[in-house]
């Protein structure tokens, strides 16, 4: 397995290379998992397409570095990893400044075994030190806590859920918490921005039910705030039909 980090402001056609590779490679394994499906009665909750998430499809930050992993064979190239990161400063003269890396993405090929996401954390963590920054800072889902605890990180900054591994020594606690502080003012603009895009969204459904169905989809909503997006997501997902919208109110 080899393991490569490219600069997206210097390396776009090397990264839009192995992007195409992740590309059509997913598409193969999810049309045969979809083939294997249809003939199979037997072991089929075994099958997998290769990758879960997609991270080849979101684009680079300026000062951003993608890393790739991937494997050669005589006849191909088989994407194992795909991993993005992006450097910012954060200064207060006063007190200093801080570099960070922050780990936006990261996705394994879940048909090939353990251990590529370790090396891959490895080699970014690596990076991340010939760079100069100071801490490696990510949120990862629920599901996946373990794994970067057992690589040290730490859960810092709990209201937005990063966990983080310092890369040199802690530096002064102000600094810290005077960073924490953007972090959550940042958390509570994209917080707000997709609560108000959400309204959006859902007014065009919500002027389509019936004053009765408005008020049962307000019910709804009190008992359960994962209504409204539930539905915004089933209409999206029909094509635009408020009828299958209008099922989920019975």
């Amino acid at each position: 397995m080899k393991i490569e980090a490219f600069k997206c402001s210097e390396d776009e056609s090397r990264i839009e290379d192995f992007r195409q590779l992740a590309e059509d490679q997913q598409l193969k394994s999810e049309q045969y998992v979809e083939k294997e499906r249809a003939y199979r009665t037997r072991y089929v909750n075994k099958l997998h397409s290769d990758f879960v998430l997609y991270p080849w499809q979101n684009n680079c930050y300026e000062n951003g570095y993608v890393f790739v992993a991937y494997e050669k064979t005589k006849t191909d190239t088989i994407m194992l990893g795909w991993m993005l990161v992006h450097i910012r400063e954060f200064s207060k003269l006063r007190y200093g400044t801080l570099t960070v890396a922050h780990v936006d993405y990261i996705s394994t090929n879940q048909n090939i075994g353990k251990g590529v996401g370790k090396m891959m954390m490895t080699v970014m963590k690596n990076k991340m030190k010939e760079l100069d920054c100071d801490v490696i800072e990510l949120m990862p889902l629920p599901l996946v806590v373990g794994f970067y605890t057992k690589l040290g990180y730490v859960l810092e900054f709990k209201k937005v859920n990063y966990y983080t591994k310092w890369l040199k020594p802690r530096p002064t606690e102000r600094l810290v918490q005077l960073y924490e502080h953007q972090l959550n003012i940042e958390d509570e603009k994209i917080a707000a921005r997709i609560e108000q895009e959400e309204k959006e969204a859902f007014q065009v459904i919500y002027d389509q039910f019936t004053p009765k169905e408005q008020e049962r989809y307000h019910i709804m909503q009190h008992k359960d705030d994962s209504t409204r997006i539930a539905m915004i997501m089933t209409y999206e997902e029909s094509g635009h039909d408020i009828h299958e919208v209008k099922t989920m109110l019975t």
